[in-house]
């Protein structure tokens, strides 16, 4: 199979995976796998923010890129967050905290994610739904930050602690309950601000960077592990020390906060908002590698980089003389010379290395990443 942008699907092609809509958790999928896209269903499709499908063909035919998160952990994640949310609203409404309850129901969602994605290979590039309700966003997140933390936390541990698996899916649950609710506190925001069509401007920057301090606020300090407080409040935070809301740097940022940055910030960036296009995945890892040292932990930054790759199987890339090819293997140690696939212009279909590192050494953007 591989991922194509809708606006080049051919009519007819088969649909590889179920397209997801931007509904509630739970909702039907909008288009079934084995569907034949029409015109009507690709309008459809279009309509509700979908911007590239997954199709079979002979270009795609034995690619298998690795499975995003299994239904239906995905979905009790998302029904999670959901509820968190609407809790949220009522517990500002009434001026208390949040009720531990929600908080287990998210911790339990966390766990499952982080067992999902501890060991397994990892594409979190799979094209991001319509997502009004930010739930989505909130579930991408904790499943790269999880798979991150994985790798990572071990390796902060001391020589006695490293035997301990019990401990690391304890704090792995922690972290994830943080990383789900990262932006709980958005629930408290003007939605007209949520869903601007324009870069937000200095004055609306100042009302956005509430949401971590408006997310924290509603977890009740004596009660809630700083795992998951530092996750909500801190994850703007940078490390040169120029972010928000309190300006730490470096190690004096929680490692739940530095990797909730890093995760928070790639998602961002491959998402679309109403205001600019989505990155590809290589822009958006060249993005977080680049700003290693200044706005993200290194340490945090290169696990991610082991993990992430910038050309995933399945997706489709440009070559430098204009053809397009679509990656069907990679190699972590090798990931800038991904093999590709290609049709001659006889129609034939080959296969060959594709040199890819000129274009990844291109400029960086972040700007409004993780906003």
């Amino acid at each position: 199979m591989r991922l194509l942008a809708l606006d080049r699907v051919p009519e007819g092609a088969v649909l590889a995976r179920d397209v997801v809509g931007g509904g509630r958790p739970g909702a039907p999928p909008l288009l079934r796998a084995g569907m034949r896209i029409a015109p009507n269903l690709a309008q459809r499709a279009a309509t509700n923010g979908v911007g590239a499908v997954w199709i079979e063909d002979e270009l795609g035919a034995g690619i298998e890129p690795p499975e995003p998160l299994a239904e239906g952990v995905r979905d009790h994640a998302l029904r999670a967050v959901a509820q968190a949310q609407d809790a949220t609203r009522r517990a500002m409404a009434t001026n208390r905290s949040l009720d531990a309850a929600v908080l287990r129901e998210l911790g339990i969602a966390a766990d499952a994610i982080a067992q999902s994605v501890a060991d397994a290979p990892w594409d979190p590039s799979d094209p991001a739904p319509a997502d009004p309700g930010r739930q989505w966003h909130a579930v991408r997140v904790a499943a790269l930050g999880l798979a991150i933390a994985a790798r990572h936390l071990p390796t902060l541990a001391s020589p006695h602690q490293r035997g301990h698996a019990d401990r690391l899916g304890e704090r792995l649950a922690l972290l994830g309950t943080g990383l789900l609710a990262h932006d709980i506190g958005k629930v408290a925001l003007p939605e007209a601000l949520l869903a601007r069509t324009a870069p937000a401007g200095p004055a609306e920057e100042r009302v956005l960077e509430r949401h971590t301090i408006i997310g924290e606020g509603v977890m009740n300090a004596a009660a809630v592990p700083v795992q998951i407080r530092a996750a909500i409040r801190a994850h703007h935070e940078h490390w040169d020390g120029s972010g928000r809301p309190d300006g730490k740097a470096g190690a004096a940022i929680h490692i739940s906060a530095r990797i909730a940055a890093v995760a928070d910030a790639y998602d961002a960036l491959i998402t679309p908002r109403p205001y600019r296009d989505a990155l590809a995945p290589w822009a958006a890892a060249r993005a977080i590698e680049r700003a290693a040292g200044s706005r993200f932990d290194p340490a945090v930054v290169e696990v991610f980089s082991a993990l992430v790759m910038p050309y995933p199987v399945g997706h489709e890339v440009v070559l430098a003389n204009g053809r397009h090819a679509v990656v069907a293997y990679v190699d972590a140690e090798h990931r800038l010379t991904p093999l590709v696939r290609a049709r001659t212009v006889g129609g034939a279909v080959e296969e060959f290395e594709a040199a890819l590192g000129g274009q990844f050494a291109g400029e960086p953007v972040l700007a409004g990443a993780g906003v």
